[in-house]
């Protein structure tokens, strides 16, 4: 019995001593590379079709083993000092084993992303930088067109462009390494006293074929469940698989998987066929004329096929019987029947001046005018017209009436508030101020839509007439946003603008001021889509963009000093996205523009305001 006890004492105490022998793993920076592409470029799934995230081991290290909680997707891609790992999104942990350590658990600091690169420098105890104090060190500076390479000296990693260390005297073989170009080795000799720049500019690899995209105008294209544009599109493409799609509503999608290969050019052109249905018509009596959206498309009974889907005006005609209107829904891939038992009736002329006005009859649509039609005076029937501009019409026609024709005369809508200028003329005319042209104005004003919110505006006239002068405006505005680049969110948008402006006096105190200029626009606190910022790295929180200004302004001076004005304005954004570096914003394949992501900030608005003005 006591020679058990000792024996178990003694394993015990061999193994606690093992433990206490053990080296132990260091980390030494743990953190995320937007800029390296390699979980999308070499892509793995887990069980629930989702990308993984790729954890790059940097080490000096050989022999080590690796555990997740969730599993690692498929083999560990061992390199020279570095080992790539494939982990489930929202992984949390990673643990490190090697024989004659200590096995470690390090828990991520950050919540794991699919489709994302992790760096992780790893070493052991005991291994550090010689220390001498002979020996002289000197700053090296590391740089890289584009930037963002991986630095490696003598194999081990030490960060990533622009990079700046202290390296021993002496030589190295320094390499450059970045996703999607070529690497770049060199040998670098570090001398005392002296600072060493090394800047190396990158060779892309050759990964890419060319793509061509074309459809009907109004269809959107998808390359990789991403819009890449409407219509037309062409770009250069990374090798691999891809998916293309073509929608539009109301069409047949299209779908096509393509294996691009380097140098290679692909032509896809698919025009969509529009989504149709079936529909059978009958009537009693039979030989009625079928009106689909006023299309002739015989007589009944008869099938109607390829009608494209939707809500459709299907209308039948037939010579002394009531003339019948009905909105009908035609549904992709399906028939339908509809039967209608025709009344008697007498042939009814409606006309209008103008013309082309809308007919309802008892709250059914039956054409444009002039039209003819067989109406049933067996009821009451109820006439009402509309058009665009003119008030609407609203009539009865009694039941057995003997009318067969009727003309309309359409009244105009009036064009809003009249303003008495005899009156306001008589009153102005006694003040000598209101004879004096102004020569600088100052003012605040609202605008009405988009880009619109409130808005301040100085002119300056600068020659004899007073004629020809300068303006400058600012406007703020804050707009809610969602789509598919930006999550649900309250934009702030500042923009301003200068040009030349031109008055034209109708009297000295009232002016028409005609004005044309450039200016930017700046959208700042932007929110981007997660599902997007997952598959591509680069997405500004402020962009900007160029826009042409032009409009008129009416001033009418009330009071000495002060002048109100009315004024309408036409913005017109052109040209590319900025960042804040004033750099092009292109965001992976996708190189939207200012419209794609505000489309309702381009075009015209009105304002009213108040300025204050000198003579």
């Amino acid at each position: 019995m006591k020679s058990s006890v000792r024996n178990i004492v003694v394993i015990i105490s061999f193994l606690f001593a093992n433990e206490l022998l053990g080296q132990q793993f260091k980390i030494i920076t743990f953190e995320e590379d937007p800029n390296d592409l390699s979980a999308l470029v070499n892509p793995r799934y887990n069980v629930n079709d989702e990308k993984c995230a790729l954890i790059k081991v940097y080490t000096n290290l050989d022999a080590l083993f690796f555990e997740t909680r969730l599993g690692v997707e498929g083999d560990i891609v061992e390199k020279k000092s570095e080992y790539w790992i494939y982990v489930s999104p929202k992984e949390k942990m990673l643990k490190f084993i090697k024989k004659g350590y200590i096995p470690h658990e390090y828990f991520f600091p950050v919540i794991i992303k699919p489709a994302t690169v992790y760096k992780l420098v790893l070493t052991g105890d005991g291994i550090n930088f010689p220390e001498n104090e002979n020996v002289t060190s000197e700053f090296v500076v590391f740089e890289s067109e584009p930037s963002g390479a991986s630095v490696f000296i003598n194999d081990k990693y030490r960060g990533a462009t622009p990079l700046t260390i202290p390296l021993f005297c002496g030589k190295y073989i320094c390499k450059f390494e970045k996703p999607q170009y070529k690497t770049r080795e060199l040998e670098i000799i570090v001398k005392a006293g002296e600072t060493l720049i090394v800047n190396e500019k990158l060779e892309e690899l050759d990964i890419y074929g060319n793509i061509s995209v074309s459809s009907n105008s109004f269809a959107e294209i998808f390359i990789d469940k991403v819009p890449v544009g409407k219509g037309k599109f062409s770009s250069k493409i990374i090798e691999g698989l891809h998916i293309i799609e073509i929608k539009a509503d109301g069409y047949k999608p299209f779908y096509k998987e393509i294996y691009v290969v380097v140098g290679k050019n692909y032509t896809i052109s698919q025009q969509l066929e529009p989504l149709t249905g079936v529909i059978s018509v009958q009537s009693k009596p039979y030989g009625a004329s079928i009106f689909i959206d006023g299309e002739f498309y015989g007589t009944t009974p008869k099938f109607i096929r390829n009608i494209p889907v939707g809500q459709r005006l299907l209308t039948l005609e037939l010579e002394n019987y009531v003339t019948v209107s009905d909105s009908v829904l035609v549904e992709y891939d399906k028939s339908k029947e509809f039967f209608y038992e025709l009344k008697p009736g007498r042939k009814f002329k409606l006309t209008t001046t103008p013309s082309n006005a809308s007919v309802y009859v008892n709250n059914v649509l039956i054409g444009n005018t002039p039209i003819e039609f067989y109406l049933d005076y067996s009821k009451q029937n109820r006439i009402r017209i509309i058009k665009e501009g003119y008030h609407i019409v609203f009539d009865e026609i009694p039941p057995m009436s003997q009318l067969s024709e009727k003309f309309y005369k359409l009244e105009r809508k009036s064009k809003g508030i009249v303003i008495n200028k005899t009156i306001n003329l008589n009153k102005l005319k006694s003040k000598d101020y209101l004879k004096k042209r102004t020569v600088l104005g100052f003012g605040i004003s609202g605008f009405s839509k988009s880009p619109g919110g409130i808005g301040a505006n100085a002119y300056m006239n600068f020659n004899e007439k007073k004629k020809w002068g300068f303006y400058a405006n600012i406007g703020y505005q804050n707009n809610l946003y969602s789509n598919f680049y930006l999550n649900e969110q309250n934009v702030d948008f500042f923009r301003y603008s200068a040009g030349l402006n031109y008055n034209i006096w109708l009297r000295s105190f009232a002016v028409i001021e005609l004005f044309a200029g450039l200016g930017q626009e700046y959208a700042s606190e932007l929110l981007w889509n997660p599902n997007f910022t997952q598959a591509y790295y680069y997405y500004p929180d402020l962009i900007y963009s160029n826009f042409i200004n032009l409009g008129s302004r009416l001033g009418i001076r009330i009071i000495k000093n002060i002048e109100i004005f009315g004024g309408v304005n036409y913005f017109d954004f052109m040209g590319s996205l900025y960042d804040k570096m004033n750099i092009p914003v292109s965001i992976g394949i996708n190189t939207p523009s200012y419209k794609d992501l505000f489309p309702d900030r381009n075009g015209i608005n009105y304002e009213v305001g108040i300025r204050l003005v000198f003579y």
